[in-house]
């Protein structure tokens, strides 16, 4: 398996992260809703700027760089509940010419790795129902479907 270490980001790096998170929260959401990339961008960046409303500072949200070949290869978004120690994957994003060669795998097993050590008890997550590639990912690494959205299209 790859190896791969996460490093918390700066405040540099947070800007750049938010920036680009944007605009792939957007693309999925343009793609699973069926609306203009335009409308997408503006509703996910609304969701984004209240979840981490403090910048870098936002309590219990901590966003890492995915480290591996001595090169920044992605990031990971995570919050943790201390109440009921349990934590939410908001993202994990590896660059699309490093995917498919295990960094993915290791990044979430790193990133478990660390939310053990703060206590936390469960690990969920969300994944775009077009995005199959990491719903096996999470599969494979035993997350469990607890609730399912679903939609009809009207042309």
């Amino acid at each position: 398996m790859s190896e791969v270490t996460l490093r918390l980001v700066n405040e540099k790096e947070f800007n750049q992260f938010l920036e680009e998170e944007k605009v792939r929260y957007a693309h999925n959401v343009a793609k699973s809703r069926n609306i203009s990339f335009e409308e997408a961008f503006e509703r996910g960046s609304k969701q984004i700027e209240e979840l981490l409303s403090e910048g870098i500072h936002t309590p219990s949200h901590y966003v890492f760089l995915v480290e591996g070949q001595e090169q920044v290869i992605g990031n990971v978004w995570l919050y943790i509940n201390e109440e009921n120690h349990s934590s939410f994957l908001y993202n994990i994003f590896i660059d699309e010419n490093k995917q498919g060669k295990g960094f993915g795998t290791a990044a979430l097993k790193e990133a478990e790795k660390w939310l053990k050590e703060k206590g936390v008890k469960s690990f969920g997550l969300h994944v775009f129902a077009h995005n199959t590639g990491a719903k096996r990912l999470y599969e494979r690494l035993g997350f469990e479907v607890t609730s399912v959205n679903m939609m009809k299209k009207f042309n």
